[in-house]
């Protein structure tokens, strides 16, 4: 239930628990003449478990937790369970587990939040944390959780025409997380969109997920880099109202985010091939110029050849000397009239 971009990256139980390590050897063939290339080797890390750091007191029993809590890990108690846990930060508990681990914040689960938790919170992610905020509703946004926001960049919009309706949401198409969402419909984010929209602004950010509305383009998900860390801040709120919880999309989002956390934190050490003092250069066999010239056209030029193509040219020596440089002309002169009309 939550493989949901096996072409990237998945979270798979080793065999043995305490193996640190996985190294792959990638090799091609059938190999091709130059065999430098051909083979090497990628070592990729093991975790134990994934840590999600949910900023609420679990002695609050919010329906959104238990939501949370199941799409988490919704196989929890089971032998495929995934290798997750999840941890409570709360005033009396403020210890972030170390890294990696991917903090989820919302005004909703976080009713206490104050300016020392702002100020906590932004030095956490400075030194490498990583954080999802769920913007709230308006409400929500006063005092200081609305500061906090206005501090990692989030800028809420007061006015927008009324009468504008949002148009159609844009996943960005890059890096292996937008690569990861956009591979779901757009249409499945329709029921993200807020009421009250809003973007990044004067912080260097972009938007993951976005949408036009009227002349400009909010910001339905953005990222910031604050730092050595980075945050994904979601202009929703997690009410049962706002029905993002029920969305598919929601634990697609959740894992996708701790899958780029985990490879952004983790060293993926690649071995490329040792360097031979012999030369891995090799002649070609008379089998392999006939397939070369028959598959790509290639033609080998030889001595013989070439001596009696210079031999049938008329003249003496100056005259050859001559022609082959009107040629070179000719070429200078065909290649620069390409550039022009190219760049008219």
């Amino acid at each position: 239930p939550f493989l949901y971009s096996g072409q990237y990256s998945d979270w798979k139980v080793t065999d043995s628990p305490e193996q640190a390590e996985i190294s792959l050897s990638i090799r091609v063939e059938p190999e091709d003449p130059l065999p430098l290339d051909n083979e090497m080797t990628v070592t990729i890390p093991c975790l134990k478990s994934f840590t999600f750091a949910l900023f609420c007191d679990p002695r609050d029993e919010y329906p959104e937790l238990s939501a949370l809590r199941a799409v988490i890990d919704p196989l929890a108690g089971e032998s495929a369970a995934a290798p997750v846990r999840p941890v409570y930060v709360f005033p009396s508990e403020m210890n972030l587990p170390d890294s990696p681990a991917l903090a989820i914040l919302s005004p909703r689960l976080s009713p206490w939040w104050s300016p020392a938790e702002t100020s906590w919170m932004m030095d956490a992610i400075k030194n490498g944390g990583s954080a999802i905020v769920f913007t709230g509703s308006a409400e929500q946004r006063q005092g200081a959780w609305g500061a906090f926001l206005q501090e990692l960049g989030w800028s809420q919009w007061e006015t927008v025409d009324e009468n504008a309706i949002p148009g159609a949401v844009h996943v960005a198409n890059s890096g292996l997380l937008g690569q990861a969402l956009a591979e779901w419909d757009p249409l499945m984010w329709n029921t993200w969109i807020p009421s009250e929209h809003g973007a990044l602004e004067g912080v260097p950010g972009r938007g993951v997920v976005t949408y036009s509305i009227g002349e400009r383009t909010a910001h339905l998900i953005a990222e910031i880099r604050l730092g050595e860390g980075r945050v994904w801040i979601v202009n929703t709120s997690l009410s049962p109202e706002a029905e993002i919880l029920l969305s598919p999309l929601f634990p697609v989002f959740l894992w996708e985010t701790a899958k780029e956390v985990i490879r952004s934190d983790e060293a993926y050490d690649v071995h490329p091939p040792s360097v031979r003092d012999e030369s891995d250069l090799t002649l070609l066999t008379e089998e392999e110029k006939a397939i070369l010239t028959e598959r790509y056209g290639i033609r080998f030029a030889e001595l013989e050849t070439m001596r009696e193509a210079i031999s049938a040219m008329k003249g003496g020596t100056d005259l050859r000397m001559a022609v082959l440089f009107l040629c070179l002309i000719v070429a200078l002169a065909e290649s620069w009239l390409a550039n022009r009309l190219a760049s008219l």
